[in-house]
């Protein structure tokens, strides 16, 4: 395969491949759709481009590292790899910035695993993050990492959560149209209130107050 050949191995990527549901590692991970709720394995096959690899920190390490002095692909080509071409996109990677710096990345996701990996060539500094639970909040971790780093900005405290009476949650379990094409469902799970909008992921809602929810995604509340 041509990511093997012509990334994995001259970078000495070890611990990085392709069907992972059939690999044999006592260190191999398992994903969770929550905690202790295993998540269904997908098959390479059928997840293809959007989510066939797997790999580790130390790995995705040796690829920044490997993209940053060129051992991949020249300089020219990286260049215009990393140029936007719609909007922020550029090839594989969305671009933005920081400290006016370049700040690149990318991030994934499969049923129990989230991803994200960021970088700043400049400084030859990056984020990875691995998250063998499915959740929307490393975007927000990558993002609260750089600003400690650039900015010196204080480490944000943990909303509190409050425990509510399961009498409490049941008066929202419904089915809520948000739109003509989009609905959400809430249900109680285990005493826990759970929001599951139409074609997504289950969210779990935390209560900040008796009517004010939140979930591990910044955007849901």
């Amino acid at each position: 395969m041509a990511v093997r050949k012509y990334i994995f191995e001259p970078l000495q990527m070890r611990h990085s491949g392709f069907d992972f549901v059939r690999l044999s590692d006592p260190d191999k991970a398992v994903g969770y759709s929550r905690p202790g709720q295993p998540a269904p394995s997908v098959d390479s096959s059928v997840s293809y481009a959007a989510g066939a690899a797997y790999s580790t920190t130390g790995d995705l390490a040796k690829w920044h590292e490997g993209l940053l002095h060129h051992k991949i692909i020249g300089k020219a080509s990286a260049e215009e790899g990393f140029t936007p071409v719609k909007g922020r996109y550029a090839y594989g990677w969305i671009v933005d910035s920081i400290a006016g710096k370049r700040r690149m990345g990318h991030g994934g996701g499969i049923h129990g695993f989230n991803t994200n990996f960021e970088r700043v060539p400049e400084d030859d500094a990056y984020v990875i993050l691995l998250s063998n639970v499915s959740n929307g909040s490393l975007n927000v971790i990558t993002d609260n990492i750089w600003k400690t780093l650039y900015f010196n900005a204080p480490i944000p405290k943990d909303k509190i959560k409050l425990k509510l009476e399961e009498t409490v949650l049941k008066q929202y379990i419904g089915t809520y149209e948000m739109n003509e094409n989009f609905d959400v469902v809430v249900s109680v799970q285990n005493g826990e209130l759970h929001a599951f909008p139409k074609g997504q992921r289950d969210n779990l809602l935390y209560a900040e107050s008796p009517d004010t929810f939140f979930t591990d995604d910044p955007d849901i509340r």
